[in-house]
């Protein structure tokens, strides 16, 4: 039998094989209230390229993860469960653990 860092390496690579390169997951507000300027240009790129999905960050070997109405936004933790890797795009951003 395989190490378990191998067969996680497996696992990992069949995941990023099935995937596009960009996923996002959340809303368009009109008027960017909601991390200004940052979800349209989300909303225009996931349009303008295949390599985009929106809509299922299930689908994005790396996901977009803008903030919400603060600094941090639950979309890292989702994109972490399905094994997606968050990309942040926040101001005055606290990372769990970062004072540790």
């Amino acid at each position: 039998e395989s190490p378990p860092c191998q067969r996680l390496g497996a696992f990992l690579g069949g995941l990023a094989a099935s995937r596009v390169p960009f996923a996002f997951q959340g809303t368009y507000k009109p008027g960017g209230a909601i991390s200004p300027g940052i979800r349209q240009w989300i909303e225009r790129f996931c349009k303008d390229n295949a390599d985009c999905v929106a809509g299922n960050v299930t689908l994005g070997i790396y996901s977009f993860c803008p903030a919400g109405w603060g600094p941090w936004s639950v979309r890292m933790q989702h994109a972490l469960s399905v094994f997606s890797i968050p990309v942040i795009f926040a101001d005055r951003i606290v990372e769990p653990y970062e004072r540790f």
